[in-house]
């Protein structure tokens, strides 16, 4: 009897292992994409590895006031700021994804700067969209649209 228990407790373990494993390195284990969206992926990325990662997905990363570069001047005027998918800026968001940064495709515009590209947030139980420059070096989440 102590060797069946021993054996099942084995399986058992080596069953779970996987799950446990996905869930310490930070991957989602989502497979219902929100409306809007095409892919997510399992890891974070770079910003250029991002944009591939969408291209090869049949889409691209999400855009801010469907623009390829921005210089954030307009955001005081949150309601004039669009992110593909995600909405307005500072509206209720309720879709069911990491509280973390999502790269958009957008570039941070300003002169002078180069290298940074616009992240948004979800935060506080889906409350909340948020935008931040990043360096593109900066390893954040991935979630693509329809081109």
């Amino acid at each position: 009897m102590k060797r069946i228990v021993s054996r099942l407790s084995i399986l058992s373990l080596c069953l779970l292992l996987p799950v446990l494993a996905a869930n310490a390195s930070g991957q989602t284990t989502h497979t219902e994409l929100p409306p809007g969206f095409i892919a997510l992926s399992e890891s974070r990325m770079f910003w250029r590895d991002a944009i591939t990662y969408c291209q090869q997905q049949g889409g691209r990363l999400p855009l801010i006031n469907k623009s390829d570069s921005w210089d954030g001047s307009d955001t005081t005027v949150s309601d004039t700021v669009t992110i593909d998918a995600f909405g307005v800026l500072g509206t209720d968001w309720l879709a069911d994804l990491p509280r973390a940064f999502y790269w958009t495709g957008t570039q941070y515009s300003e002169p002078g700067y180069s290298g940074y590209a616009w992240a948004v947030r979800v935060v506080r139980d889906n409350l909340i969209s948020v935008i931040a420059v990043k360096a593109e070096d900066t390893i954040l989440h991935v979630i693509c649209v329809p081109q």
